[in-house]
């Protein structure tokens, strides 16, 4: 037994370290998910500029791809 509670002292488990770390660790897997969601938005809405983009302008698939693989680091043989 804890000599705080033999000492007749009131233990308060919220303070605790152990608990601290969960609660913590559990606002980090929520901003972590907040973020994903976040991101996942973000390239849904890039993806959807592209294709109009694309679309206004008749820029074909063999061009984006050219343009991709222009962009490309080369790599080493």
């Amino acid at each position: 037994m804890p000599d705080s509670l033999r000492s007749g002292e009131s233990f308060d488990g919220h303070d605790s370290p152990t608990l601290r770390a969960i609660h913590a660790t559990a606002r980090q897997v929520q901003r972590a998910r907040r973020a994903e969601t976040v991101r996942l938005r973000q390239r849904e809405a890039l993806l959807d500029m592209l294709a109009r983009v694309m679309a206004d302008l008749h820029i074909t698939n063999a061009e984006l791809n050219a343009a991709r693989r222009a962009l490309a680091p080369t790599r080493p043989k």
